[in-house]
């Protein structure tokens, strides 16, 4: 079971900013939490997502060369990232 906060929303509200790649890695809580930014993330949801950024860091090696729909694929069988099956 995914343990996680964030919601299909809050996945739609980033990729409607184009916030893939490296710009996904590149995300801090500050900007997904900022009430005047584009997100306006409930902040445990913005933890769960900062989580999954993390993860993604670790898989490419501390890098952000690879690009997002890569480095996804190679999480599809982590049950963390189950959610992102249909996104």
């Amino acid at each position: 079971m995914n343990n996680s906060s964030y919601d299909k929303d809050d996945i739609e509200k980033i990729e409607k900013q184009n916030t893939g790649g490296k710009a996904f890695l590149r995300l801090t809580i500050q900007m997904l939490t900022n009430e005047n930014g584009p997100f306006k993330i409930k902040f445990g949801n913005a933890t769960d997502i900062m989580e999954l950024v993390e993860k993604l860091k670790e898989k490419q090696g501390g890098g952000a060369q690879r690009s997002m729909p890569l480095a996804l694929n190679s999480l599809r069988n982590d049950p963390v990232f189950n959610y992102f099956r249909n996104v």
